[in-house]
């Protein structure tokens, strides 16, 4: 079964000019079960997921996905995302 964690995190940093307020909406682990793929239930996720990042005021939405996951790539860049010039870097903690 798909474990879907939504939360908002919202980090107060004191920076030299004052307080700096950074906003992230966290969806973690969002999948759509073999058994129900191709029924649109992938776009409806990720088409909510950008309006309500939209209405929370979040600027941009990173994705990430494993590199030999092409069929997620395609899907993804159908939706209009692009590929970052960003590396991404994890700490498992557990």
């Amino acid at each position: 079964m798909s474990k879907i964690c939504l939360k908002t995190i919202v980090k107060k940093c004191l920076s030299s000019r004052g307080i700096l307020l950074i906003k992230h909406n966290l969806n973690e682990d969002m999948i759509v079960l073999s058994s129900s793929r191709g029924r649109g239930i992938g776009s409806q996720l990720i088409d909510y997921g950008i309006s309500e990042a939209k209405k929370a005021g979040c600027k941009r939405i990173t994705l990430l996905t494993d590199i030999e996951n092409t069929k997620a790539q395609s899907f993804y860049q159908k939706k209009g995302f692009v590929k970052s010039k960003m590396t991404p870097y994890r700490l498992l903690l557990d």
